[in-house]
């Protein structure tokens, strides 16, 4: 800036212009096993996608660590059939209050990375996990997943970072691709699943999405979730009890308002509540 002479109180504001990152053409192949040893985002484009990705994760994290926002929230269970069809309308609740930064969050880094993201209780149910900001920029979870970069024909003005097990995580891991808006390269989403299911059930029948949201003020939030569980049914033939797979639960929470000092930082669009 232009050499600044203060003389008491001033009151100076600065904008910093965007500068999106032209990434030369990446070529999609054919999905590939990933090392048994995990590696780290090298090569150039799955670096730089990687290094923007980082930013949001970052952000997301150190916003959920400092600063106190108002959350309205909207939270939805649904039930879907064999077919992945809903069956019957949905349970909803809203939840409002003060939360530091992410109104959502995962359980830590050791418990799942130990543990798996998909854990056995006592009852012999079990209970599933997805990834967050703080969870994937860990070392922890680098050291044991892949990175490349990828794109999808049928998103064409994302690209993707697409990471998946090393094989170091029992008894369940977890992949997925986080997709950033091709032109400005900033994080809107993660999408995962797990690399397999305790239970007999198609793979689309458990997985989600996490969604990033970026405020004005340059603080980022998880502004949502969804997780879907395979459900099962005991059933008794002649050859004793099976477990049969019965439809799917999915669950999601979404960010309705986000307030901070009465100023209304976001607000879900194409909503009534």
């Amino acid at each position: 800036s232009d050499t600044l002479t203060i003389n008491g109180s001033m009151t100076k504001d600065f904008v910093l212009p965007a500068s999106p990152i032209e990434l030369p053409a990446i070529t999609a192949s054919g999905r590939t096993k990933c090392d048994k040893r995990a590696q780290a985002p090298t090569d150039r484009e799955t670096a730089t996608i990687w290094e923007e990705a980082r930013k949001a994760l970052t952000m997301t994290s150190w916003t959920s660590q400092n600063v106190s926002v108002h959350f309205r929230v909207l939270d939805r269970i649904r039930r879907l059939d064999t077919r992945m069809t809903s069956d019957g309308r949905p349970e909803e609740k809203i939840y409002e209050g003060f939360r530091k930064g992410s109104p959502f969050a995962a359980l830590s880094e050791d418990s799942l990375l130990s543990k798996g993201f998909i854990q056995k209780l006592p009852s012999g149910h079990y209970e599933y996990f997805g990834p967050d900001a703080e969870l994937i920029m860990s070392d922890g979870f680098q050291e044991t997943h892949c990175f490349r970069a990828v794109l999808d024909k049928n998103q064409p003005d994302m690209i993707g970072l697409s990471f998946e097990p090393a094989g170091l995580i029992e008894p369940y891991d977890v992949r997925g691709t986080l997709w950033l808006d091709k032109r400005t390269l900033l994080l809107t989403r993660l999408e995962f699943d797990y690399d397999r299911l305790p239970v007999n059930a198609p793979r689309t029948a458990a997985g989600g999405e996490v969604r990033f949201t970026k405020f004005q003020t340059g603080m980022w939030i998880i502004s949502g979730w969804t997780l879907r569980v395979p459900m099962v049914t005991q059933q008794y033939t002649n050859l004793g009890r099976t477990r049969v797979f019965s439809g799917v639960q999915e669950r999601s929470q979404n960010v309705l308002t986000a307030t901070m000092d009465g100023r209304l930082l976001y607000t879900a669009i194409g909503t009534d509540q």
